[in-house]
């Protein structure tokens, strides 16, 4: 992968990440209203928050992994291409 293209998409990341945490900290201004329709969409908020936060750090693993060095290896323990034999 071209490495413009992996600080693209880490940047896109950790910009979903961002807007995850800012909508489950919104997302608590309706978690301690009284009406039960604030609630529930508050609770809503904060379910959506959780999502992009963890999406976005399985991206961040993902497409870090390579730039890392971090090398694919398999359960077996055989090499998983012809240039590591």
């Amino acid at each position: 992968m071209n490495r413009s293209i992996q600080v693209l998409c880490l940047f896109i990341a950790f910009l979903t990440m961002l807007g995850g945490a800012v909508g489950m900290a919104l997302s608590f201004i309706n978690l301690s209203s009284t009406s039960m329709q604030n609630i529930h969409s508050g609770q809503a908020g904060f379910v959506a928050g959780a999502v992009l936060i963890g999406t976005g750090l399985m991206t961040c693993a993902i497409v870090a992994g390579p730039c890392l060095g971090v090398r694919e290896t398999r359960l077996d323990g055989a090499p998983t291409s012809a240039d590591d034999r």
